[in-house]
């Protein structure tokens, strides 16, 4: 008879080995005689069995702390890294997993290193970029300022150049007219002129007539007189005594109306000729102010000609500068858009020191693991357990 003692050993718990118990015994435990011998048909077999289970207890050991280890960084990381590399862990050979670690280890040092050479591309060309947005919307702020101010200056201009032009036209249009009714009056003053020196010459010519008539006459009765005398003088009485000499009393009354009649043409010669010269001189004086203020009015209209068609022109070229700056600006603004997706991210996102701080938890995690391994399953070296 054999007294049997279970043993079980150390750091199993309840947990079953790797699927070496063929006869359904929990792993770990071993049946011994008071003897000390193993209560088995067959001793050698029996001791190689125990020999067996011994070693997978204590290589399942480490491998059981490393994937419990990875659980639960993972769990506590929310790293999916970790949980597969948890899982790859409990199906492979433990041999196997210190080279995983490593190579994840690898993995993730590169990709650190990725990252930082991105991120430095990333703050480069979004550097460049929101310069360049930055630098157009400035140009675009002066060039729009300068295109309103322009925009000001030509509508004065043009308003300017009309008003100066209504008024050229209108000194013209009245230099034309006074100059056609100076004409006419001059023409007016001509005739009345010519006719009241006409009037004037033709009394002129009657008053001398009729004077020399008259004197021709009185002295021709006088002549009569002196030597015709007579048988004659015994006849009948004529009506009238001598020569007929004219109405000498009333030549005096005639040819003085003839004569006020010619005051009255000399009179008419004076003011005519005092109107003409009135008229040219005050004619003369409308066309010099005139002319003087028309010449005035053209050179102002010239020059604000000039200034319209010169902002005209640089109204213009400042619209197509203001255009060309707004498709650089908007060039600056879809190279930051396209990269956005790769350089800025998103809310639902991780940003480069997020992602950077989970990426040294998990090395962390990993280093501890491959630690436990070095050390044989001992995690007392290693950081928390």
């Amino acid at each position: 008879s054999f007294v049997q003692i279970r043993m079980r050993s150390s750091g199993d718990g309840d947990e079953s080995d790797d699927g070496d118990n063929a006869d359904g015994d929990t792993p770990g435990d071993y049946d011994f005689g008071t003897d000390g011998a193993v209560s088995s048909e067959d001793d050698e077999t029996s001791l190689s069995q125990i020999k067996g289970r011994l070693r997978g207890s204590r290589a399942s050991e480490p491998k059981e702390r490393v994937v419990a280890l990875l659980r639960s960084k993972a769990s506590e990381l929310q790293s999916k890294a970790l949980a597969a590399l948890a899982e790859e862990a409990s199906e492979d050979p433990f041999a196997k997993i210190k080279g995983l670690i490593q190579d994840l280890i690898e993995k993730m040092l590169k990709e650190a290193q990725d990252d930082a050479e991105h991120h430095g591309w990333c703050n480069t060309e979004m550097g460049k970029a929101e310069q360049k947005r930055g630098y157009e919307a400035e140009n675009l702020h002066k060039i729009a300022q300068n295109v309103h101010k322009l925009e000001a200056v030509k509508g004065k201009l043009e308003v300017k150049t009309e008003k100066l032009a209504d008024t050229v036209d209108e000194l013209k249009n009245n230099l034309g007219n006074a100059t056609a009714n100076r004409l006419e009056e001059e023409q007016q003053n001509a005739d009345a002129l010519a006719e009241a020196e006409a009037g004037r010459d033709g009394v002129a010519k009657a008053i001398t007539t009729l004077k020399r008539f008259y004197a021709t006459a009185a002295n021709k009765a006088k002549g009569l007189l002196q030597t015709h005398k007579g048988p004659a003088d015994d006849m009948p009485d004529a009506g009238f005594d001598g020569a007929y000499g004219g109405s000498q009393g009333e030549s005096v009354g005639i040819i003085g109306m003839l004569e006020a009649i010619q005051d009255d043409f000399e009179q008419a010669i004076r003011e005519s000729e005092e109107a003409e010269k009135q008229q040219a001189t005050d004619f003369a004086k409308f066309k010099r102010t005139t002319n003087v203020s028309l010449k005035q009015k053209e050179l102002a209209l010239t020059s604000a000609t000039a200034d319209l068609a010169t902002t005209t022109t640089e109204l213009a070229d400042a619209v197509k500068e203001l255009k060309d700056h707004q498709a650089l600006m908007n060039s600056a603004i879809l190279d930051l858009e396209k990269l956005k997706p790769a350089c800025v991210a998103a809310s639902q996102q991780e940003t480069a020191a997020e992602r950077q701080q989970e990426r040294e938890e998990e090395l962390s995690a990993l280093k501890e693991a491959l630690c436990i391994i070095s050390n044989g399953g001992d995690s007392s070296d290693c950081g928390s357990e």
